[in-house]
């Protein structure tokens, strides 16, 4: 019995240190973390084409202007559900979420949600802060569109993943600001908290450093 009970906590502990497949993040029982390149999006774009995102290296403001626009959050139907017939359970849309531990990842769904999770409380709660991102860089765009994105981005590439007490897990990755003339940059790291059990996401905010506690 005790040969046994050896070897199921020594096959835990190699488990333990597996890396994330398939972005090979090392992960161990605080969680995971991976080195990826920071995610440049144009806040210029926000709100007139959606999202303006360089994805790579190699199409950034930096190093060129090859971009492609990401359509806005919220259509019509999604602003009736959300704002007026407040249906907490309408589904705005889905995002990927990497894999972490025994979480198997796959689509996050943002619904409409309270004020406890989802939109409704990313909205009363972070609305702001999502603004005052933007603004720092002289953007105008919406917030609830850059809000998409960065967790978006967070979800599939992280270079954080933490359990966020029971049935929670937070995210986040580098994210960097510019804007058309490429006169400003910041860079930041989005709070990301989805649920394990109902895969929704409960709540997304800016934070200079990941608060995935």
């Amino acid at each position: 019995m005790r040969i046994k009970t050896y070897a199921t906590a020594l096959l835990v502990g190699v488990l333990a240190v597996l890396p994330l497949s398939p972005a090979g993040a090392a992960e161990t029982p605080n969680g995971a973390t991976s080195a990826v390149k920071p995610v440049v999006i144009n806040v210029d774009e926000i709100g007139t084409k959606g999202v303006l995102e360089f994805p790579s290296a190699s199409t950034n403001p930096i190093n060129g202007d090859s971009s492609v626009a990401t359509p806005a959050l919220l259509g019509p139907m999604d602003s009736i559900n959300c704002n007026i017939s407040h249906n907490s359970n309408w589904n705005i849309t889905s995002y990927s979420a990497r894999s972490f531990s025994s979480f198997g990842g796959g689509k996050i769904n943002l619904k409409c949600g309270n004020t406890a999770a989802g939109y409704v409380h990313i909205k009363q709660r972070h609305a702001s802060e999502w603004a005052k991102r933007i603004a720092s860089v002289g953007g105008l765009g919406r917030w609830d569109d850059f809000m998409s994105y960065a967790t978006k981005s967070a979800l599939n590439n992280p270079s954080l993943i933490r359990h966020a007490g029971a049935g929670k897990l937070c995210y986040s990755t580098p994210i960097v600001l510019t804007n058309s003339s490429r006169t400003k940059k910041v860079t930041f790291s989005p709070t990301v908290v989805v649920s394990q059990t109902t895969k929704t996401l409960i709540t997304s905010y800016p934070t200079g450093a990941p608060n995935c506690r």
